[in-house]
């Protein structure tokens, strides 16, 4: 189904990633040959777009497109973009039709950053004017304008951020660059952090550190930045406890372009002018996968279940249009379409990918996904759980061998049947996955270790002694 709707000069499209054949979306023959070359690895046993798999669309404008997000519950997406006299403006469209519903001005310059809080009634907006707005999405009015009337003089605010909890909002505001020991220009830019009951600051940064963008885990347990250099490629991580560092994710050998936490926050993936895409676990503060993806990810995200990651090109010339879905466990690409993807986002369920693409006018795009098997075997089998040591007095290993990304539950249960340890709930990565249970809490007595993943469920028995 096709349909186009037109209102001023907007426009969004829905594409479904169920199809499997390959349009070239409008490439000349050179650089279509060029791409082939570049992407021809990847693209063996890869899906392609395909017209029919568009559900609706709608064109912005001529040009002018900064950000993209969807609400929680995904009825609504937003989008930062400019009006027909060039005037930056924020407009709301439903989901169900890409029906516009509202458009909000007020900010004076481009607005690089959208979010919403965790209930939906509030959107943040982060402009290069220096301000950050808060809007009421149901009114469509400002409540709050943050920095208004800062006496310190910002230069732009690159990002604004809602924590999951909903408690605070997290910014990052540049400063005016500065020359440094003599040696090379820094764009400097620090954290502000909001308490969003009052509304007051409740942390900030004042110093020279080099920052371009901040990510927020999903359960609000770290937040990341990384630089705007071309000399430092590390990410610092930071606790949500206290705003503190905990520490630097190290390896990547050019300019950051985005960052992701999975939806559990145990990782984090890094795109990079390197052509790479890194997973980092997040707790551990190491690298556990690098995946060459062929060109520059400019937008990253993961799907719901973490299974996959979803990269956009940003229409980089040496890349041109495309964005990947890349399945984790054999780092290959399975779905592929010839579009920017400079902002990407994805329903909760994983059934709808929304992005961006000029051709030759600024357009949203709506993908409806189908994430099908990729060959693998997700089913766990019993001599994959190890359960030790047995008997125990202190502490369970749970150790669970996985050759690929899925969700499980683990359960501590006695004789009766009563779940005495609720243990884990969330992602079950690629290889060997360790789980600790402290028993200083039971009696000596038989337990059962309850494994379930979908429809599966594998049961271990550990004697514990006192």
């Amino acid at each position: 189904m096709f349909q186009f709707k037109q209102f001023r000069s907007f426009s969004l499209l829905v594409w479904s990633t169920e199809r499997k054949s390959f349009t070239s979306g409008g490439h000349t023959l050179l650089k279509f040959l060029l791409f082939l070359v570049v992407f021809v690895g990847m693209w063996q046993g890869a899906g392609a777009q395909d017209s029919n798999d568009v559900m609706w669309s709608r064109q912005i404008n001529k040009s002018g497109f900064y950000a993209l997000k969807l609400s929680p519950d995904n009825k609504i997406v937003t989008a930062s973009t400019v009006d027909d006299t060039s005037y930056p403006k924020i407009i709301i469209l439903d989901t169900a039709g890409g029906k516009l519903i509202k458009e909000l001005y007020g900010h004076k310059a481009a607005i690089g950053s959208l979010s919403f809080s965790p209930d939906g009634k509030y959107l943040a907006s982060g402009s290069e004017d220096t301000t950050i707005r808060i809007w009421n999405v149901e009114t469509g009015l400002t409540e709050k304008i943050l920095f208004k009337d800062y006496p310190d003089k910002r230069y732009m605010t690159i990002t604004a951020s809602f924590t999951n909890d909903g408690k605070y909002l997290i910014a990052l505001v540049h400063r005016p660059s500065k020359y440094v020991g003599n040696q090379r220009w820094i764009l400097p830019a620090d954290i502000f952090v909001w308490r969003t009951d009052t509304w007051e600051i409740t942390y900030n940064t004042v110093d020279e550190v080099e920052r371009t963008g901040l990510t927020i885990s999903t359960n609000s347990d770290y937040f990341a930045t990384f630089p705007a250099s071309f000399y430092d490629f590390d990410i610092t991580l930071y606790s949500m406890t206290d705003f503190q560092p905990v520490g630097k994710l190290v390896g990547h050998g050019g300019y950051i372009n985005s960052l992701a936490f999975s939806h559990d926050g145990k990782f984090l993936a890094s795109s990079n002018q390197d052509q790479t895409i890194r997973i980092w676990d997040v707790k551990k503060l190491i690298q556990i996968k690098s995946i060459a993806s062929g060109y520059k990810a400019k937008s990253i995200i993961f799907s719901p279940d973490s299974r996959f990651l979803i990269i956009g090109s940003g229409g980089y010339l040496e890349s041109g249009k495309i964005v990947s879905i890349i399945d984790l466990n054999t780092e290959k690409t399975v779905w592929t379409y010839s579009y920017d993807g400079n902002y990407l986002d994805i329903t909760n369920n994983g059934n709808y990918l929304f992005l961006n693409n000029r051709q030759p006018y600024m357009n949203i795009l709506m993908v409806k996904t189908h994430w099908e098997p990729s060959g693998i075997n997700k089913t766990l089998k019993d001599e994959d759980i190890s359960v030790f040591p047995n008997p125990s007095k202190n502490q369970v290993v749970i150790q669970i061998t996985s050759n690929n990304i899925q969700s499980i539950s683990i359960k501590i249960k006695d004789l009766n049947g009563k779940q005495v340890k609720d243990l884990y709930n969330g992602t079950l990565f690629q290889g060997k996955n360790e789980f600790n249970w402290e028993t200083n809490d039971v009696s000596s007595g038989i337990y059962f270790v309850e494994i379930s993943s979908g429809k599966m469920l594998i049961t271990k028995q550990i004697n514990v002694i006192k």
